[in-house]
C-alpha cells in the first residue's frame, strides 16, 4: 500500500462577520420627513408635509378633481386638468408647509405665520401652465392657417369654456359665501388666548372612503398638543353635518370678536375627536 503525502490544509476564518453590521444614515430628506410626521397612536401610518414635486402634483391634483365644478365629470373634467392643476401647484407651492397629506387626502391650514414655500413645485407649476398655452395657441392657429376656421373655433371653445365656467363659479361661490373669502381673519379676531387654526382646505381622494377623516385623525394630536381651536368654513351643508358627526360645532358668536358665520365650524381640540 502506498500512501500518498498532502499537504496540511489550515482553515482560515471568514471575516465577512468580523465586524457588526453598521446601520446607514438616513438621507436628509428622509430625516427631515420623519422629524415633521405626526404619528397617530396604534396607527401604522404618518401624515407628512410636502416636500417633494411628486407629493405636490398628487395634492394638486385631488384639488383639481375635487374641489372644482367640473372637475368630477367623466368627460369634461379632465379638459378642467391643465387650466387649474398649474394653478393648484402653485398655492400648493407656496404654502407647503402648511399642508399635512396622506395618498389619499390633504389638508391646508393657517395659523397666522408665514409657511414653508417649496419654490421648485411653484416653478414646475408655471412651466406646465405656459407649455399648455403654447400648445393649445399653436394648434388653434395652425388650424386657422389650414383653411379650418370651423375645426379650429370648435378646439378653441372646448379648451377655453372650461375656464370659463370654472371662473364664474369661483366668483358666484365668493359673492354667495362672504365669509369664506375673510375666513384667515379668525386667527386675529379671536379674543379667548388660545391658538388658532383656520382649516383651509380638506380634500379626500374619492368619496365612499373615509380618507379625509383618517387625515383628521392623524392631524389631531398636534392640535391637542398646542391646545388649540380649529376653524373652518365648509363648502356645502352637507359637509357642514360631516364635520359635526366628527365633533365640531357649529361656530357662535361667544368668547370671540370674530363675527358669526353661517356654515362656520369649529373644533375644540381639548376634547377628542369623534370617528364619523
Amino acid at each position: 500500500m502506498t500512501l500518498t503525502a498532502t499537504a496540511p490544509v489550515t482553515l482560515r476564518p471568514d471575516r465577512r462577520m468580523s465586524s457588526p453590521p453598521v446601520a446607514r444614515r438616513p438621507t436628509v430628506r428622509l430625516a427631515a420627513q420623519r422629524a415633521a410626521a405626526v404619528p397617530c397612536a396604534g396607527a401604522q401610518a404618518y401624515v407628512l408635509p410636502v416636500t417633494t414635486v411628486r407629493q405636490g402634483a398628487r395634492v394638486a391634483m385631488h384639488r383639481t378633481r375635487r374641489c372644482t365644478v367640473l372637475g368630477r365629470l367623466p368627460v369634461v373634467g379632465p379638459l378642467v386638468v391643465p387650466w387649474l392643476w398649474p394653478l393648484h401647484m402653485v398655492i400648493v407651492g407656496l404654502t407647503a408647509g402648511h399642508i399635512r397629506h396622506t395618498p389619499d387626502a390633504s389638508l391646508s391650514y393657517c395659523d397666522g405665520t408665514r409657511p414653508r414655500r417649496h419654490f421648485l413645485i411653484s416653478v414646475t407649476a408655471v412651466i406646465a401652465f405656459v407649455s399648455w398655452v403654447a400648445l393649445a395657441g399653436g394648434t388653434v392657429l395652425i388650424l386657422v392657417h389650414s383653411s379650418s376656421p370651423i375645426v379650429a373655433d370648435a378646439v378653441a371653445t372646448a379648451v377655453l369654456l372650461p375656464a370659463v365656467v370654472e371662473f364664474v363659479g369661483l366668483v358666484e361661490f365668493a359673492v354667495l359665501n362672504p365669509e369664506w373669502v375673510t375666513l384667515k381673519r379668525q386667527v386675529r379676531n379671536r379674543t379667548d388666548g388660545r391658538r388658532t387654526y383656520v382649516l383651509t382646505s380638506l380634500v379626500a381622494r374619492q368619496d365612499g372612503h373615509n380618507f379625509a377623516g383618517t387625515l383628521m385623525q392623524l392631524t389631531y394630536p398636534q392640535w391637542q398638543a398646542a391646545d388649540a381651536v380649529v376653524v373652518g368654513y365648509p363648502a356645502s351643508k352637507r359637509l357642514v353635518s360631516y364635520y359635526v358627526r366628527m365633533g365640531a360645532r357649529r361656530e357662535h358668536q361667544t368668547r370671540t370678536a370674530a363675527r358669526a358665520a353661517r356654515r362656520c365650524i369649529t373644533f375644540d381640540c381639548r376634547h377628542p375627536l369623534r370617528s364619523r
